[in-house]
């Protein structure tokens, strides 16, 4: 369990330096990094069927190896066989974007106008995206998936939903804050709060899947 809260820890750190730097050396931008969120938990739906289509599609046992590797095991000895995800990823990925209709709407809210520029929206979108491949490849390297590749494609979302879930309504909550931090006339302090937010919401996590996956064992399953 040590060695599992060691590695969040490091991912974490090493994540959220990337980010500060890259607002850093760009501009520090909530509408960014609200989007960046939402892109993030489109992103992991997309790999996690990527992922499970690949050791299906894939006999090699080297090749199932590695791709078991890269996740980590449901927290459970026993699955609730009557929990079903939705049947693919794109069904997530319109769920998320009709639920982001919301914090859109908020962002781009001022004194009661619905003001946006395409060109703006769309250099935020691509500043979003590097972050969010940020978050996915810290996925990817640090075990941020939990995946049992037996079990249905549903149920698989299903255990990632609710780490999701959180990640959307964080979104959710930094539109509807954004008027009120734009008036204090710095972007940094709702960056940092939802960055810290996040960060937090990560590590958190990390350690109760650890205890969990400690008390039932599952270290060895896979």
């Amino acid at each position: 369990m040590k060695k599992k809260l060691i590695r969040a820890l490091a991912g974490n750190l090493l994540t959220l330096a990337l980010v500060i730097g890259d607002f850093y050396y760009t501009k520090p931008d909530p509408r960014v990094l609200i989007f960046a969120f939402i892109m993030t938990c489109m992103l992991r739906y997309i790999l996690i069927e990527l992922l499970y289509y690949l050791y299906k599609w894939i006999p090699s046992e080297s090749f199932h190896s590695a791709l078991t590797a890269l996740v980590q095991p449901f927290p459970e000895d026993k699955y609730r066989k009557s929990a079903a995800g939705l049947p693919n990823a794109l069904a997530y990925i319109i769920l998320i974007l009709l639920l982001s209709l919301f914090p859109f709407i908020f962002m781009y809210l001022e004194k009661g106008e619905f003001v946006f520029s395409l060109s703006v929206f769309i250099h935020q979108i691509k500043a979003g995206l590097v972050i969010a491949m940020i978050y996915g490849l810290k996925d990817m390297l640090f075990k941020g998936f939990y995946m049992d590749y037996s079990q249905s494609k549903g149920l698989n979302f299903y255990y990632n939903s609710n780490y999701l879930f959180v990640l959307w309504a964080l979104a959710f909550v930094g539109g509807w804050l954004l008027p009120a931090g734009e008036a204090i006339g710095t972007p940094w302090l709702l960056v940092g709060i939802l960055l810290a937010a996040k960060h937090l919401m990560d590590l958190l996590s990390d350690i109760f899947w650890a205890k969990k996956s400690s008390s039932s064992g599952v270290e060895s399953r896979h």
